[in-house]
């Protein structure tokens, strides 16, 4: 991270995309520690549910919404953003958990700072792999750690009835993506819980293929598909 921050111009950012899935809340706490550390502005965005993103730099991390929202009626990014089942502005916005805040608690619960020397990561996280003993990532974790607000809008330039509007929008569409999570988390677990109880997994059927086809609805509510599902 520090070779990375030293090769930014003014005003560059750095972007890392971290997985959730499969890691202790240590082993990802641990990582947006050392990144913080290193970078003092961060903006934590979320992609397909479980995936992070940390965007980190030397300046203040702000989104100008006319400049973005301009871009988004262009051809090329309203195309990419169709590719991945986002179908309008908030629903981009809508993958930003929060700046600062969010990160200061995902890494409440890491470990030491990781690096070279000490090679933290890559002896904990193979260790922790799979341990029922070792607290891991939960979309609980991450929905608790989103901020219900994002400072980091400038709408400067709206009109007062515009930014009004957007903010309800925005603000709908947050708690809306913070209750999915949730609901991933509940079927989650459910689906493990019957899994366990035995219940037939191949032809989908009882309370575990209930419980999948409520984690595909929840990751379409936050504009995906699911991959596990055959028409993907």
């Amino acid at each position: 991270f520090k070779l990375g921050a030293g090769r930014l111009n003014s005003g560059g950012v750095f972007c890392q995309w971290v997985q959730t899935y499969q890691m202790s809340a240590r082993d990802l706490g641990s990582i947006v520690k050392t990144f913080h550390e290193v970078f003092p502005n961060i903006s934590v965005w979320m992609g397909w549910p479980g995936d992070l993103i940390l965007i980190g730099s030397a300046a203040p991390l702000v989104v100008d919404y006319p400049t973005v929202a301009a871009a988004a009626r262009g051809p090329v990014l309203a195309k990419d953003l169709a590719l991945v089942g986002i179908a309008d502005l908030e629903g981009l916005l809508a993958g930003n958990l929060g700046c600062n805040a969010t990160a200061d608690a995902l890494a409440a619960a890491g470990g030491p700072v990781a690096t070279d020397d000490n090679l933290l990561l890559e002896f904990s996280m193979p260790r922790h792999l799979m341990r029922a003993d070792v607290p891991m990532v939960g979309f609980n974790l991450l929905a608790g750690a989103m901020e219900a607000h994002w400072d980091g809008l400038d709408l400067t330039g709206l009109p007062a009835d515009s930014v009004a509007s957007l903010t309800t929008r925005l603000t709908t569409a947050r708690a809306g993506r913070r209750a999915a999570l949730l609901g991933i988390q509940a079927a989650d677990a459910g689906q493990s819980e019957a899994g366990a109880c035995g219940e037939d997994t191949a032809s989908g059927v009882g309370s575990q293929g209930r419980l999948r086809a409520e984690r595909g609805q929840r990751i379409g509510a936050m504009g995906y598909n699911d991959p596990d599902e055959p028409s993907r």
